[in-house]
């Protein structure tokens, strides 16, 4: 309780030139909290899903942050959590391609073998099986352009253009 009760006492008492110190004082009392939340998450990317946080935490606006003071330690730790959740996810995205089956009204997604589908996704380019890929996982057109760096526009027309490729793909 004394902990929660400094970090929220130095988040109130901070103004433009106390920011450092109110950062000093999260990441001492935050340190081993987050780097155990994200070792829970991914062991081998840990200290980098750690450092990846403390800097997603520095970069929030201060007065943002006071509302929230009361309770700033688990709303820190929550956005901890929400990183590492959409970085899991992020990455099983990226590394699970080989494993889409198609989720498209015209195809019933068990008809194909996953050599089929397989094949299917290494004839259309990378970035366009990717975006497919997150899509039929559930992400949203806006998390996919975020994950991708890319207007929402721009992958709107990569899920397109990557559905025609694939659907021509297993006409011929």
């Amino acid at each position: 309780m004394m902990l929660k009760t400094t970090l929220s006492q130095a988040l109130n008492s901070a103004c433009c030139r106390q920011t450092q110190k109110f950062h000093e004082l999260c990441y001492e009392i935050l340190h081993d909290k987050i780097y155990k939340i994200a070792y829970s998450y991914s062991k081998t990317d840990a200290k980098d899903l750690t450092h990846d946080i403390f800097l997603k935490i520095f970069g929030l606006d201060i007065n943002k942050l006071k509302p929230h003071a009361d309770y700033i330690e688990p709303y820190l730790l929550g956005i901890a959590r929400y990183y590492c959740i959409t970085y899991v996810k992020k990455k099983k995205i990226l590394e699970d391609i080989s494993e889409y089956q198609l989720k498209d009204k015209g195809y019933q997604p068990n008809s194909f073998s996953k050599m089929d589908m397989e094949n299917a996704l290494k004839s259309i380019p990378k970035r366009q099986a990717i975006a497919v890929k997150m899509k039929s996982e559930g992400f949203t057109i806006k998390e996919i352009a975020e994950a991708m760096t890319s207007s929402e526009g721009a992958i709107k027309t990569l899920i397109y253009n990557a559905r025609t490729k694939i659907k021509k793909y297993f006409k011929d």
